[in-house]
């Protein structure tokens, strides 16, 4: 679970960078739209891979619960990581 966990969490982390406005506020201008979408499709396949470790368990009903509440956690560390780091200060 916590290979899936890991690759979970770079998943959200390309999913997030891959949006035009966080890639406006990270990169500005260089990550054109072409870019920015195969950040988008990398990042669902490694939500793809993060589902399927963690479906390789015999419990797989306990495991798909898991799993979703820790892609939860870990898109609200992501948003609050990327708020913080884009937020212009005083």
């Amino acid at each position: 679970m916590i290979a899936a966990a890991l690759l979970a969490l770079l998943g959200i982390g390309l999913l997030a960078t891959g949006t035009p406005r966080q890639a406006g506020l990270l990169f500005g201008d260089r990550l054109y739209r072409r870019r920015r979408v195969l950040l988008r499709r990398a990042g669902f396949g490694l939500l793809a891979v993060s589902l399927g470790i963690a479906l390789r368990d015999p419990d797989r009903a306990r495991h798909l619960i898991a799993w979703i509440g820790t892609i939860g956690v870990e898109a609200l560390v992501v948003a609050l990581a990327l708020t913080w780091q884009t937020t212009p200060r005083a």
